[in-house]
């Protein structure tokens, strides 16, 4: 056998495992199908995901040096790849802190930080979301942006704390592989949602 055929072999074994890990059966183009809702250990809702402002930040966090403007296309891109998902989840890009329930920072380094922070305050109630702090490491980014936005949204939208078992997920703990929420990801957010009674 091959070097490149035992690559192929070994994908093909790796992506099954990762789909009974799981506990979801394959789909018909590969994709694990159902959600990974037990997995995700902190599950907090917006209480009104169809209008979220989210004020992005447009110099770097404690100076006056702009931020790259591919850099914040890349977060709005992951916001829209989020909602577009949903009929009733929407975000508008603000222009001002003020008032904004997500903030998105930048900076060139932070303590503790290396690649990304996402921060979300609960409201009184417990399961739901008042207010969600988004910090990228940049210039130069020591990650792909666009990968990790996907990440950091998924957990300023809900899903808090924990990951996803498979690879192929968006909220993986591993590097993503998948430029895109998943089924499973769309799935696993719009179940914490309607835990709650909030349709999305």
């Amino acid at each position: 056998m091959t070097r490149k055929m035992q690559v192929a072999v070994l994908a093909v074994a790796l992506s099954l495992a990762a789909a009974s890990c799981s506990g979801g059966g394959l789909g018909l183009g590969g994709e694990v199908e159902g959600d990974y809702r037990d997995a995700i250990t902190t599950a907090l809702v917006w209480p009104s995901p169809e209008a979220i402002d989210v004020y992005i930040a447009t110099t770097l966090q404690g100076s006056t040096a702009a931020v790259d403007e591919a850099d914040r296309e890349s977060v709005r891109a992951a916001f829209r790849a989020w909602t577009s998902g949903f009929s009733g989840m929407n975000v508008a890009f603000v222009d001002s802190a003020s008032g904004a329930e997500i903030t998105v920072q930048f900076a060139s380094q932070a303590a503790g930080v290396p690649i990304a922070r996402t921060s979300v305050d609960a409201a009184p109630s417990g399961t739901e979301i008042e207010a969600a702090t988004i910090l990228f490491i940049v210039e130069p980014a020591p990650h792909d942006l666009d990968l990790t936005a996907l990440h950091e949204v998924g957990r300023a939208l809900g899903m808090v704390e924990g990951t996803s078992p498979n690879a192929f997920d968006v909220m993986s703990g591993q590097p993503n592989l998948i430029d895109a929420p998943s089924a499973r990801d769309l799935a696993t957010l719009e179940a914490i949602y309607d835990e709650q009674g909030v349709s999305i």
